[in-house]
């Protein structure tokens, strides 16, 4: 289910963003402090909220982004937010808002913070399926986290919890597609083995061609480039 569009306004580093994605593989280039990691966000929220039954895109976006004490006001562009903080307590009603829509080919799902009561709308919603990578490299530092973060106010964004479940789900019963059983081969060429998980730990593995092992190192003594 591939993504075809992203509207954003008065949203973080956006003033006004109208974005079309080209089919396939999509690259973001920018200097710092441009936006890029928070269009990746926006797009992994409102996938992980299409979802029957998950949290509402509003509420997947605060959990994304971690503003100050869970303030949804925060994620405003900062000129939009001045102007809102401003008028919050009067009688204004052209207070400025914040709004952020993504579109996929049978998708849509749209919020505005701005607003006193927000209602996000969906229209069918069909699950889409993503993954967002990180920067900070998690698997390392796996074993006990989820646990803690369902537990405890810990502050990280939820999208490390959520790349850890995914990291410990077992492999799935069917082979994969050719292009996927493809693309794996070569990531695990090019790290010299496969990743297995172990009392929740992860270690990268490499094996003889009769299967025995030619070393196993856990990712706390990895290069994090691995």
């Amino acid at each position: 289910m591939p993504l075809t569009s992203l509207k954003l306004q008065n949203f973080t580093a956006f003033a006004e963003l109208d974005l079309a994605f080209s089919p396939g593989v999509n690259i973001l280039v920018g200097e710092n402090g441009t936006g890029k990691t928070h269009v990746m966000k926006v797009c992994y929220a409102a996938c992980e909220a299409s979802k029957p039954g998950a949290l509402p895109f509003h509420e997947k976006l605060v959990n994304v982004f971690l503003p100050s004490n869970g303030r949804k006001h925060r994620l405003m562009n900062a000129q939009a937010r001045r102007a809102w903080l401003r008028n919050v307590d009067s009688r204004v009603q052209t207070r400025p808002r914040a709004s952020a829509e993504v579109r996929g080919d049978d998708f849509s799902i749209q919020t505005s913070l701005g607003r006193s009561r927000i209602e996000p709308t969906v229209e069918r919603p069909v699950g889409v399926e993503s993954v967002y990578i990180p920067v900070k490299e998690m698997l390392s530092n796996a074993p006990g986290f989820l646990s803690l973060y369902a537990e405890r106010q810990i502050h990280f964004e939820e999208v490390y919890n959520d790349v850890l479940i995914r990291a410990y789900r077992p492999f799935p019963r069917t082979k994969l597609d050719e292009n996927r059983q493809g693309i794996l081969t070569q990531i695990e060429d090019i790290i010299g083995g496969t990743i297995e998980s172990k009392d929740q730990e992860f270690y990268l593995v490499s094996l003889m061609g009769d299967g025995r092992v030619v070393y196993d190192i856990e990712f706390t003594l990895l290069a994090e480039g691995i």
